[in-house]
């Protein structure tokens, strides 16, 4: 849409006529999109114009007009655009954290890194104090000597533990209620020794292992039957856990 305006001056003679007028004129067109490969467009525009000249009659005209545009130059700059190129980008993976002592606990969060495997660990990766009842290593009546059954089932034992060298261990011997507390106080103490001194023979770190008797304080079977006393008669170890 278009609107404009202005003003004219005319100068005539006699001298007394000349005088000011005024002019305006609005339109309003359209034009197309390009119709061809060429830029071919439409255009399509009508005017109102009105002359307040009183010499012309205070002329007023309409127009209309159709047409057909065509540019002076193609679309485009005359050169052959470059096939497109689409950057490379390389993605390296991140290292992912392992987890050496294999206790589920990756490397970087493990305040525990050597754990041996097979201990369940804390959520820092330490290990958990555990008891482990040597089942199987137990002692004839009012005896201290490892059975070879005994042996055998510490042979595996050791196999197991060699690796727990900065894990503290105790070795806690029991027996059943038949004689005095003070004799088997000092016959489980003979018994949990027994079991150290035969782990240490089989390679187990000596530092950190100890031996302890605690005669018939600690049941775990009734000792009213021949049954329960002898499961009464063990050997506990007990891994008291990293900090």
């Amino acid at each position: 849409m278009l609107i404009g305006g202005g003003a004219n001056y005319t100068d005539v003679i006699p001298d007394d006529e000349d005088k000011w007028s005024w002019f305006g004129n609005a339109g309003i067109g359209f034009l197309s999109g390009p119709i061809s490969d060429f830029g071919f467009r439409i255009r399509l525009e009508g005017r109102y114009i009105y002359d307040a000249n009183e010499f012309l009659d205070k002329r007023q005209d309409i127009k209309v007009g159709l047409g057909l545009e065509l540019p002076l130059v193609l679309p485009g700059d005359g050169l052959t655009p470059l096939p497109e190129t689409k950057e490379s980008v390389v993605v390296v993976p991140a290292d992912k954290p392992g987890d050496a002592d294999q206790d589920g606990v990756l490397d970087p969060y493990d305040s525990c890194p050597d754990t041996p495997q097979g201990m369940e660990v804390d959520g820092r990766g330490c290990a958990l104090p555990q008891v482990l009842t040597l089942t199987g290593v137990v002692f004839d009546f009012n005896k201290a000597t490892l059975t070879p059954d005994a042996r055998k089932i510490l042979d595996d034992v050791a196999k197991k533990i060699v690796a727990y060298k900065k894990i503290p261990m105790e070795l806690a011997g029991h027996t059943d209620n038949v004689g005095s507390d003070q004799y088997n106080l000092e016959l489980s103490d003979l018994r949990a020794k027994a079991v150290k001194d035969y782990l240490i023979e089989q390679g187990v770190a000596a530092d950190g292992l100890t031996a302890k008797g605690y005669g018939e304080s600690q049941p775990v079977a009734p000792n009213d039957t021949d049954a329960g006393r002898q499961v009464n008669r063990r050997t506990e170890l007990r891994v008291e856990g990293q900090k």
